[in-house]
């Protein structure tokens, strides 16, 4: 694609060339190749923003992406989001973002992973609030 706007512009280059040669307006000339150059810069940049723009859409579709972007929100560091992927995996979570969704289930999972009682507290309340928090104060190591 974009080849074929680099070679129409090219043969339109050269053309211009030799009418710009065998015509006295040289000034018009070069202002029709700015114009022209202009265009097909701005239409090169359009093409890959839009290329882009679709990868990154597809890329924020994802469950995976989702799930980064909950523990970002909740400010988890690696550490958090490695115990909560390690959860998910031990108990067939399909979706690891679920465990944001249902403390019952997050609780479930954290008791099979060997964590601290205070990071899985700890974690259970900046999901959940305080108040939720409090179902999971059974969360200890297996």
């Amino acid at each position: 694609m974009i080849h074929s706007v680099l070679i129409a512009v090219v043969d339109f280059t050269s053309a211009v060339r030799r009418h710009n040669s065998q015509s006295a307006s040289s000034g018009h000339t070069k202002l029709l190749v700015a114009v022209v150059a202009a265009i097909a810069v701005f239409w090169i940049a359009l093409y890959y923003w839009d290329r882009r723009r679709k990868q990154r859409k597809h890329q924020v579709d994802s469950s995976d992406s989702l799930f980064v972007e909950l523990c970002d929100s909740h400010r988890f560091g690696r550490s958090e989001r490695a115990v909560l992927t390690q959860a998910a995996r031990t108990n067939d979570v399909e979706e690891p973002a679920l465990l944001f969704v249902d403390p019952a289930l997050f609780q479930r999972t954290l008791k099979t992973v060997a964590t601290d009682p205070g990071q899985s507290q700890a974690m259970a309340e900046q999901m959940f609030g305080k108040t939720s928090a409090t179902a999971t104060d059974g969360v200890t190591t297996a």
